[in-house]
């Protein structure tokens, strides 16, 4: 019996862990303002890297790159080559990133009604 306890509290254990990991990843790339910026305007529609550095003004090149390849790896958004004259890549979210919104909107909600100024960034 105590051994089935161990086992027991030892998996719950790693499982916690486990989720703990998972949490913690996906709140490290949404965390970023460009890429929850990012998901905010594909979640209007898709959009090409132009029209997103004209949504997300003051956003540079290079950031706006390094924020959509770590939402593609992370399954967030994926990108179509249009192929019509202009080859232009277009950007969307997956159905993973759509699910993710009402999260986002969730936490954004929650920060509001309970912070009270207690969470904000140290810079």
């Amino acid at each position: 019996m105590n051994e089935q306890l161990k086992t027991s509290s030892s998996s719950s254990g790693q499982e916690a862990a486990d989720h703990e990991e998972v949490l913690v990843n996906i709140l490290e790339i949404v965390a970023e303002r460009p890429s929850h910026n990012v998901l905010a305007v594909l979640s209007h529609g898709p959009g090409s890297a132009l029209e997103l550095r004209r949504d997300l003004a003051g956003i540079s090149e290079a950031v706006l790159s390094r924020s959509l390849s770590q939402l593609s790896r992370a399954g967030l958004i994926t990108h179509i080559v249009r192929p019509d004259a202009s080859l232009r890549v277009v950007f969307s979210l997956t159905t993973t990133g759509r699910s993710l919104l009402p999260v986002l909107l969730a936490l954004a909600v929650w920060e509001k009604e309970h912070s009270e100024g207690r969470l904000t960034r140290e810079t």
